[in-house]
């Protein structure tokens, strides 16, 4: 399972990933800065990022060193537009802002090893903020991992 949030503030973007297995031991987590101009930045582009670092890290350093070639990852993020764009058959346009994250996002999955084996991503919206209404304990471990990513992306920001 995968999860990612972005982060955006007066200009500048953030983003946290995580990606784990079953259980928590052995997870990979990251979080950066959101590339380009202070025009560009929106919390849509900040969410793209974090979906291209997770598409970037599953098939180029997870499958590759543990030879996986088959499997499912899910992919959860709270930016339902942003995940549908990151998955989406179809080329963005050139003017769109964040016309480069998106086709970085494109590229990767049609060219990558995942594209030619038999790993198979399963987009998942989360509802965010879930914590507000519940608990953190009483969440299903895909909305725990996206509040854990929320307030890592907002820390970093």
């Amino acid at each position: 399972m995968a999860v990612s949030d972005g982060s955006f503030c007066l200009g500048h973007g953030s983003v946290a990933w995580v990606i784990e297995g079953v259980k928590k031991t052995g997870r990979i987590l990251g979080c950066t800065r959101v590339p380009g101009e202070e025009k560009s930045q929106s919390s849509y582009r900040s969410e793209l990022t974090g979906l291209y670092c997770t598409i970037l890290i599953v098939p180029n350093l997870c499958c590759e060193y543990y030879k996986i070639t088959k499997g499912e990852i899910k992919m959860g993020c709270d930016g339902e537009s942003a995940l549908h764009a990151a998955f989406s058959p179809y080329l963005a346009v050139v003017t769109d802002p964040a016309f480069n994250i998106k086709l970085a996002n494109f590229h990767l999955l049609s060219n990558s090893s995942i594209s030619n084996s038999s790993i198979k991503w399963k987009p998942a919206h989360i509802k965010g903020h879930q914590d507000d209404i519940q608990p953190k304990e009483d969440l299903s471990r895909i909305a725990q991992l996206n509040v854990e990513m929320d307030l890592l992306a907002r820390k970093h920001l």
